[in-house]
Order: structure tokens, then C-alpha cells, then sequence
């Protein structure tokens, strides 16, 4: 299997600096590219959203979120991250785009970092973030890190959990109640994120 090319990569940025509200000009002037391939991503992007205006599916109106409990002692191995994303994560991504362009986005944790995992990636995700795309060690860039986690931890920590029962309903109800407003807002915060960081010369900025 081929490493992902610096164009896919370079699609893959556009494409979220595009669903973060960033226009072709910012685009262009923050990373020098091509302005033909800005343009090009921009029109096929927008014809897609075009062509699934109006024709939502019950499952796009409403998305549910959906979660993995592991069992105790388990660890997340490659293998088992690998039948997470193929029996649960990439059935869900393609619910919700119903098939609209969206790239994947993962951290650089050892499963996921693996041969086993990226290269079923390039196999079975149209657009995802290659590990050597992504920064090594990037809690102050990953939505999750930065926001989702600590929503989660507040909500749950309110009272205490009598059994693991009782835990696991708090943190699927706390994910079922999440803003979804709140989280378009906290993933078009990436950019700004992202620059402050290279402002800090790749150090953290929290």
C-alpha cells in the first residue's frame, strides 16, 4: 500500500479549513497553496453540499451518538481498535455525511498509529488524516482533548456512581444531551488553535 500523496493531504486540510468557515482566499494565504486546487476542492465540495440540500434522511436530521465500552481488563490493541472502527466508527461516519465529504481525524495514539490500523484506513475512509499529518502530540488541536472529554468528566463527576451501571447511563446520557451548536463551535475553533500553536513553535498554548 502507497503512503497517502502530499495532494491528498492537501485536499484532506482544505477540506476542513472549508467546514471550519474559512474562505478560499484565507485558505490559499495560510498554507501557499495552489489556488487551482483550492478552487477545484471548493467547487466539488460545495456541489456536494448543493446536491444534499433538502434531502436529509431521518438519521441526518438526528444524529445519536453512539459510544464503546470496553470490558474490564481489556486493552486497546491494535486489533481491537480495528473492529471498533470497522463494526462501529466508519458504519456511524457514513450515517451521518450521508455521503458528504468529511475527513477523519484521529490522535497519535499507538493503535492508532499502527501498520494494521492506517493501512485499513487508505483502504476503507476516503479522507482521513495520515499519522505523519497529524502533530504527534496534540491535545490543544483535538476537539475531544480540548472540549468534549471535559464536558463528559463534569457532568458525570456530579454524584457518585453506586456501580458501573449506573456510570455508564451518565456518560451515554451526558453524550445524548451534549450542544450540538456547541460542538459545531468547538471544531471551527481548530484553525485558530492550530495557528496559535505554530505561534508557540509547536509548544502547548493551555
Amino acid at each position: 500500500m502507497l503512503k497517502p500523496s502530499a495532494e491528498y493531504n492537501r485536499r484532506a486540510a482544505i477540506i476542513e479549513s472549508i467546514r471550519a468557515g474559512r474562505s478560499a482566499t484565507e485558505i490559499i494565504r495560510f498554507f501557499g497553496y495552489p489556488r487551482s486546487t483550492v478552487y477545484d476542492v471548493f467547487a466539488k465540495y460545495h456541489e456536494s453540499e448543493k446536491s444534499n440540500e433538502g434531502s436529509a434522511t431521518p438519521a441526518r436530521k438526528f444524529h445519536s451518538k453512539e459510544g464503546v465500552f470496553f470490558n474490564k481488563g481489556e486493552n486497546v490493541t491494535k486489533e481491537v481498535y480495528l473492529r471498533v472502527l470497522t463494526n462501529v466508527v466508519k458504519p456511524w461516519m457514513e450515517t451521518v455525511s450521508a455521503g458528504k465529504p468529511y475527513v477523519f481525524q484521529q490522535d497519535g495514539a499507538p493503535a492508532h498509529t499502527s501498520h494494521l490500523v492506517q493501512n485499513w484506513l487508505s483502504d476503507n475512509v476516503d479522507m482521513f488524516w495520515w499519522k505523519e499529518f497529524w502533530p504527534p502530540n496534540s491535545p490543544d488541536l483535538n476537539p475531544l482533548d480540548f472540549y468534549v472529554w471535559g464536558v463528559v468528566e463534569r457532568v458525570t463527576n456530579k454524584s457518585r456512581h453506586p456501580n458501573v451501571a449506573s456510570l455508564r447511563a451518565a456518560i451515554e446520557a451526558a453524550f445524548t444531551d451534549m450542544d450540538c451548536d456547541a460542538l459545531k463551535r468547538t471544531c471551527a475553533r481548530f484553525r485558530p488553535r492550530m495557528e496559535a500553536v505554530i505561534q508557540a513553535s509547536g509548544g502547548y498554548i493551555e
